[in-house]
């Protein structure tokens, strides 16, 4: 029996900002049906909050790629991994010899690191952006050596697809090692004791390819990497709002029976 999906936002969820109408039908309908569906997102958690609030899904959410898994409803964190300021300072120093920006996520606020006065005591995931595109395309490299207690959990499209693209703003998301989106979802199991074969897991991208190793069934929308769709279950041959119309009515005729 379907307990929980973990879904992912861009490119899955919503795709050129914007969320089909059949999406938004089918997740009330699982709600009804008593499904939770569980926002799982490199996204900071307050953009996911208010997106989660909008669509009306489960109060959990999994943000910064599994670095921090919060309840908006009464603010409960159930899991947080925090960076620590040593290391934090050592990317800072990093990024700014290399003309990047630094934007931090702490679960309440996301701010750009300016100063070593700005680090603070709760980031979670930090983000690196330049608009330089070699510069970003060797920086996942030299980072690795430089500071290994951390690691790239995702990055642009453009950048692990290698395509320049014009007037682009290019970014990495880090967090501490082996903190991913399906480090997050083992805690939400553990949190709502559900097993890997209640829940299944949707996404487009390569940082969602963890989520493949803690469930199992997983679903690779139409548009997703090549690479996601090596390791998930399904992949889709149609769009995602006619997928979950037809699980919407399967799960409707196992409750009949």
């Amino acid at each position: 029996m379907l307990k929980a999906i973990f879904i992912d936002i861009d490119g899955t969820l919503r795709v050129n900002k914007k969320i089909d109408g059949k999406i938004i039908n089918s997740l009330e309908a699982l709600n009804n049906l008593g499904v939770k569906v569980i926002i799982t997102t490199g996204r900071n958690f307050i953009h996911a909050r208010n997106l989660a609030r909008k669509i009306k899904v489960y109060p959990i959410i999994i943000a910064c790629n599994g670095a921090l898994v919060k309840r908006y409803d009464n603010n409960e964190i159930i899991y947080a991994s925090k960076i620590s300021r040593k290391t934090i300072r050592k990317i800072f120093d990093f990024t700014s010899s290399h003309n990047c920006k630094l934007l931090a996520h702490e679960d309440t606020t996301n701010y750009y690191i300016r100063k070593n006065d700005d680090i603070g005591t709760g980031i979670v995931g930090l983000t690196i952006t330049s608009n330089n595109y070699e510069r970003m395309i060797t920086m996942k490299y030299l980072f690795k050596d430089q500071i290994p207690e951390v690691e790239f959990v995702n990055s642009s499209k453009a950048i692990y697809l290698e395509k320049r693209i014009t007037n682009k703003i290019y970014f990495h998301d880090v967090n501490n090692r082996s903190i991913t989106k399906g480090k997050g979802i083992s805690e939400v199991l553990d949190y709502l004791d559900l097993n890997s074969s209640e829940v299944i897991s949707i996404g487009d991208s390569n940082n969602d390819i963890s989520m493949t190793y803690v469930v199992d069934k997983s679903i690779a929308v139409k548009n997703s990497t090549t690479a996601l769709q090596n390791y998930s279950t399904i992949t889709l041959d149609s769009d995602l709002g006619t997928y979950l119309t037809n699980l919407v009515l399967e799960l409707q005729n196992e409750k009949t029976k």
